[in-house]
């Protein structure tokens, strides 16, 4: 047997219960990276899921369809909820490498000129770069998925078009 077909409005509806784990995930979880991350992880695929969805429902379905309507709010819910939950994330690594950066960390002389190992960035300034980043594909994201997300409906036409706002 086959499961039932699944259409658009499901699995947006779907993705919109994705969207609700997730941010309970990450609010719920403790201040570790792996937790939060987990409801990260469940936001993105929601935000993917409702995407694909839009790009996959034809033009000639009705604007204000309920499987249009659902997708864009799960779509433009789960972009903000993205954005937000990984701008907090760089704002506190950007603070602990602030932090760690004025406590000093070298010990002595010697040991902070010939004490570092790699001679590359720490950890902290990885998670710091990978969240900006990740702040960039986010607003990447959001100026691709613009025109999904607004109605735009096509100009009048006519004798008398020219004289509609």
């Amino acid at each position: 047997t086959q499961p039932p077909p699944r259409d658009a409005h499901s699995l947006c509806q779907e993705a919109a219960l994705s969207l609700h784990i997730g941010e309970i995930i990450y609010t719920t979880s403790p201040p570790s990276p792996s937790s939060r991350e987990e409801g990260l992880a469940w936001t993105r695929e929601a935000v993917d899921v409702a995407e694909e969805q839009l790009h996959r429902l034809p033009q000639q379905v009705y604007q204000d369809s309920p499987a249009r309507a659902a997708c864009r709010e799960c779509l433009a819910t789960g972009l903000g909820n993205w954005a937000a939950m990984v701008s907090k994330l760089a704002r506190e690594e950007k603070e602990k490498k602030k932090d760690k950066a004025g406590s000093g960390g070298g010990g002595s002389w010697f040991g902070g000129l010939w004490g570092r190992q790699g001679g590359g960035a720490t950890k902290v300034e990885e998670e710091v770069d990978r969240w900006a980043a990740e702040e960039k594909v986010i607003e990447e994201r959001q100026r691709r998925v613009r025109e999904l997300l607004e109605d735009l409906k096509p100009p009048p036409r006519g004798i008398l078009s020219f004289l509609q706002a």
